[in-house]
């Protein structure tokens, strides 16, 4: 799946398709976004039924539906314009079954597909375990449709997904344990933010997909497994150990959509990718990495666009050319807009931020501001604690600018207070403002504490950049305290 976040749901349908399906009589269909294709099956009482469906530059759902119209079955592979999904059943009643192929996500795009009912026969007691755990994965992407109340859907969905893992598990169905790791690791990650789980999890999903033929979803683990690693922090390695592993799970992945010829989902990992050089300070790596990003996907995946954009616009901004980075995140919330109902709304608050924090920069700090309560609010509303800390700490920054030293403590100590509980070696920047914050009103020992503890976490990551900082807070700390040679040495 190419999101940010689950892709469930279809979009609106413009056409419709209708064939039948025939035991081992592969049926090839060119398809395009928004497009609905409609088959039948005729189907024996307590017949197991696979159907696969391989796609090729699109990304396509199936659903099953009963002879009364009930929905029986959808599938639920990671959603990508490349490999193989599936759809496996056990018919109650004899009768015709009807199989609708969707668009998994918005966008202009267009491809093929080749649809093929593998097998029909008798059900054993094994595929009624195997059914159940392809009913349940349906479910999880049930429960994920639209951006409302992403926390609550995403628990049950997890729910689901952990049952399911369990039966496939009894039914040593790989294919299956792989897909069902992969969603609950999305979950954990781009809905809750727990990276470690989600890192635990991608990895054991990847091990699966190592002993199976599905180079394609191998490549969106590795996707997705690369991005979650491109950030992490851990106390046992230094940053570096993290993004040297992204980078390595990115080259290879891309080595595999190439393999593929699978261009828009190489798009999607160089957006991803471009992240990484940003976050690195390889600005201009960055800038011709999103820029074939661009060229690859050509601006007909909004999910991939706006996730470009976004990163484009940090470029800029980090590049100090401010104006750029606001047109460009704005295009990035216009192509947000269009994939709303795909991603978590916590992506539009990150957006917001950094618009923010280029309008901080501007001296424009009545709209900066604005923005950043924005975000503030719509990552408190999505329990995002992380990311409300991060938003805290630049609005911390903003009230700190413009000499609101009351306001600015209290939303410094509540970006401490977050990260100490979901990411302490990420806080270095939050006890940095909120000491800026304390030695502004004269309280110099808080000053102090908070600069020192942000220079020991910088120096057990090896974080250089952010030590720098560190140290220079202490060095005019130590020159107001009237001790020039202490300032001169953390200047050093």
């Amino acid at each position: 799946m190419f999101l940010t976040g689950i892709v469930f749901g279809s979009t609106s349908q413009e056409e419709e398709e209708t064939g039948v399906l025939v035991l081992k009589a592969p049926v090839v269909r060119d398809f395009k976004t928004g497009a609905r294709h409609i088959f039948s099956v005729s189907v024996r009482e307590k017949e197991a039924v696979e159907i696969t469906c391989e796609r090729r530059g699109v990304d396509i759902g199936l659903a099953v539906f009963a002879p009364t119209g009930e929905k029986i079955s959808v599938s639920n592979a990671p959603a990508g314009f490349a490999g193989f999904d599936r759809i496996f059943f056990i018919a109650e009643t004899a009768g015709e079954y009807r199989l609708e192929l969707d668009s998994r996500r918005p966008g202009s795009l267009t491809g093929s597909y080749t649809i093929l009912l593998k097998d029909q026969r008798a059900a054993t007691e094994a595929d009624f375990v195997r059914a159940a755990a392809m009913k349940l994965l349906g479910e999880a992407r049930a429960e994920l449709t639209g951006a409302e109340n992403r926390f609550e859907k995403s628990a049950r969905a997890a729910e689901s997904l952990e049952k399911a893992l369990a039966l496939f598990e009894q039914a040593e169905d790989l294919q299956g344990q792989a897909i069902a790791l992969f969603h609950i690791a999305l979950i954990k990650g781009y809905e809750f933010g727990d990276k470690t789980k989600s890192i635990e999890l991608y990895e054991k999903a990847l091990d699966i997909w190592g002993k199976i033929d599905d180079e394609a979803g191998r490549a969106i683990c590795l996707t997705y497994l690369a991005d979650e690693i491109r950030d992490y922090d851990n106390a046992e390695h230094a940053r570096d150990f993290y993004t040297e592993k992204a980078r390595k799970y990115f080259d290879e992945a891309l080595s595999l959509y190439r393999k593929l010829n699978d261009k828009p989902d190489e798009a999607a990992a160089l957006s991803f990718l471009c992240r990484l050089f940003n976050d690195t300070g390889n600005f201009q790596k960055g800038f011709e990495t999103c820029r074939e990003s661009q060229r690859l996907g050509g601006d007909r995946d909004p999910l991939t666009d706006y996730r470009t954009y976004g990163t484009l616009a940090s470029l800029y901004s980090n590049s100090g050319d401010l104006e750029n980075a606001l047109e460009h995140n704005q295009i990035a919330l216009e192509r947000l807009a269009i994939a709303k109902d795909y991603v978590n709304p916590y992506r539009s608050a990150f957006i917001k931020g950094n618009m923010g924090l280029a309008l901080a920069n501007q001296k424009k700090y009545a709209e900066a501001e604005q923005n950043l309560r924005e975000a503030l609010a719509i990552t408190e509303r999505e329990k995002r604690t992380l990311y409300s800390g991060y938003t805290l700490v630049r609005l911390a920054s903003i009230l700190y600018d413009t000499k609101r030293f009351p306001e600015s403590l209290d939303c410094g100590k509540k970006a401490v207070e977050y990260y100490r509980a979901v990411d302490p070696i990420k806080i270095q920047g939050a006890l940095n403002v909120l000491g800026n914050t304390y030695f502004a009103l004269g309280q110099v020992s808080q000053a102090r504490a908070l600069f020192t503890e942000a220079v020991e976490i910088n120096r057990r990551t090896k974080d250089r950049y952010a030590e720098a900082e560190s140290l220079y807070n202490l060095a005019r700390l130590e020159n107001h305290d009237g001790n020039p040679e202490a300032a001169r040495q953390n200047i050093e």
